[in-house]
């Protein structure tokens, strides 16, 4: 396996109808800047994104951390590979458990 870039986007989305009452900034929905421990690299694909997609499984196993899904993209096909719940499941431990 070859890993080019891996990461996560941080996007804060306010609870509706508080629009006429609170400030633009924080009454639509944002991305926060990039950060966190599991980024690597650059992204090299910024337009292929699980968040939205209907076909993605974020999982919280345990009710821990934040949810997370998991994809393999084909660069050469544009085929976008979704993990299953059980294989973001497995995926999430075993990054937690760093094996």
């Amino acid at each position: 396996m070859h890993t080019v870039y891996a990461g996560f986007r941080n996007l804060v989305t306010p609870l509706a109808g508080f629009e006429a009452i609170l400030p633009e900034a924080v009454s639509k929905t944002r991305v926060l800047p990039d950060f966190g421990p599991f980024i690597a690299g650059h992204d090299p694909i910024p337009e292929v994104t699980l968040y939205g997609n209907s076909k993605a499984n974020f999982v919280a196993p345990g009710g821990e951390g934040p949810p997370t899904a998991a994809a393999i993209y084909d660069r050469r096909t544009g085929q976008l590979r979704v993990a299953t719940y059980e294989q973001a499941v497995k995926f999430l431990r075993l990054i937690r458990l760093g094996n």
